[in-house]
């Protein structure tokens, strides 16, 4: 597919098309996740998952990652302990810190995910080709640079507004 052809198209801006796109490996996901019998989730207890890391991470970390406040945070994973997938245990590095981590099942649902998002890219790559699915991964993993503050333009001659 042309890069001429994708603009001729008239999508919205790439923003907007970025978060649809997030929205449908998310949608799908939790769809998916909850047929396959898991609690159902919510898209903000998704969004935790990919911050925990082996060894944990702290709720304040959590909520620094996903710009939300501690409270927030707390209610997102009393939920998920409530719900046998998260646990909160002493950081290994310093015992005054408690860090939240996957249970066995809370390992086993990041499984399925892992497996249930290796589809989706299957299926995605199907439809819109792997040329494209391969050119996305690599923009978007792509060092863009620290985010383009109000007083800079980043290094484009155009002013910003």
């Amino acid at each position: 597919m042309e890069v001429g052809y994708v603009r001729s198209m008239g999508r919205g801006p790439l923003a907007a098309e970025l978060l649809r796109a997030a929205d449908w490996f998310n949608d799908a996901l939790l769809e998916r996740l909850s047929a396959a019998g898991w609690p159902p989730l919510t898209r903000n207890q998704a969004q935790v998952f990919p911050l925990l890391g082996e060894q944990g991470v702290s709720q304040s970390e959590i909520a620094r990652r996903l710009g939300i406040t501690r409270q927030s945070v707390n209610v997102l994973v009393a939920d998920l302990i409530d719900a046998d997938i998260l646990a909160k245990t002493p950081d290994a590095a310093d015992a005054r810190v408690t860090v939240i981590v996957l249970t066995e099942a809370g390992q086993r649902l990041a499984s399925d995910a892992r497996d249930i998002l290796g589809h989706l890219e299957r299926v995605l790559a199907d439809r819109i080709g792997a040329e494209v699915t391969d050119a996305l991964r690599i923009g978007l993993a792509a060092d863009w640079g620290p985010t383009v503050s109000a007083d800079s333009d980043g290094d484009h001659a155009t002013s910003l507004p």
